[in-house]
């Protein structure tokens, strides 16, 4: 299996270079929006003020790239507070393996990583895919790039790996691609993009679905999340490069500065908005898109 390519390590990496690729002033202000939005409980919000493991996962990256410091022991004790995923939704349990990647190890039990692998496989399905909502029967292509991923930050090998490139053949949609679920019409950039990285982890063939990503970037230089979308968006624009960069890095090359420039348009107070219909920064925007742009920078 190709595991070269481990999806969270080169987002990080490639965080950390658009990072650098700013200026001074420009890196202060993001850093300065990010200890602003880290609460006193060491945990980042969600956009309704709520404590969210998710987006503090993403926080927990750009703290470490811009060497944030406050509430460290905080957010130690938020993590622990978390245990090793139980009762947790499994995006949330994805996100705790992600934290913890990030983050000093040293306050974890011996064993803690493989028992939150055990709470990864409560959401895989019959066909041995995992799906991020519950009680499914059939995998996601989302939920199974999440799962593959965290296994990656846990450092174990994924349980049952030859079984899964059958199970990915019928995830297709009716165009080809992929789409969110099992018996989707039409295919999105973001779960077309998951395909690419997981055929390509399973080294199965993934032209077809480079070719298809190839042809939703915009004008603006970003990607649609779907061909009817009138304008780009910075998830689908990073999760492209990340396919791009893993698996066809001479395409990438192509349009890595069509790549940039969008991103860059994305630039708001404090960090990077979502969409042009957006006005205000958040974590997760500021994080893809600063790895939109390390993407494209190599």
């Amino acid at each position: 299996m190709n595991s070269e390519f481990q999806f969270d390590q080169e987002f990080f990496s490639a965080a950390r270079r658009g990072l650098r690729s700013l200026s001074a002033e420009d890196q202060q202000e993001i850093k300065n929006f990010i200890e602003t939005e880290l609460t006193d409980g060491g945990f980042f919000t969600s956009a309704k003020g709520e404590p969210d493991l998710y987006i503090t996962a993403l926080g927990v990256l750009l703290s470490s790239l811009l060497g944030v410091e406050k509430n460290a022991e905080a957010t130690t004790r938020y993590l622990r507070s978390k245990g090793n995923g139980e009762g947790l939704d499994f995006i949330y349990v994805v996100s705790l393996a992600r934290a913890w990647r990030f983050y000093p190890h040293d306050s974890l039990e011996i064993g803690s990583y493989s028992k939150i692998a055990e709470q990864l496989e409560y959401s895989r399905c019959a066909d041995n895919l995992w799906n991020q909502a519950f009680g499914t029967h059939y995998g996601s292509v989302y939920g199974t790039f999440l799962a593959l991923a965290s296994y990656q930050n846990l450092g174990l090998s994924v349980p049952d790996e030859a079984k899964l490139a059958n199970s990915m053949k019928v995830l297709r949609s009716d165009d080809g691609a992929f789409g969110t679920d099992r018996g989707a019409v039409n295919a999105t950039t973001p779960a077309t993009s998951f395909a690419a990285l997981i055929l390509n982890f399973l080294e199965e063939p993934h032209e077809f679905e480079i070719s298809w990503l190839l042809k939703q970037q915009h004008s603006d230089g970003g990607f649609l999340a779907v061909p009817q979308m009138p304008f780009s968006d910075i998830q689908s624009t990073f999760y492209t490069a990340m396919a791009l960069a893993a698996t066809a890095p001479e395409k990438l090359k192509e349009i890595a500065e069509q790549i940039k420039k969008f991103a860059f348009s994305m630039r708001a107070p404090g960090g990077f908005r979502g969409h042009l219909k957006e006005e205000n920064s958040s974590i997760e925007s500021t994080v893809f898109a600063l790895a939109c742009i390390g993407f494209a920078d190599f």
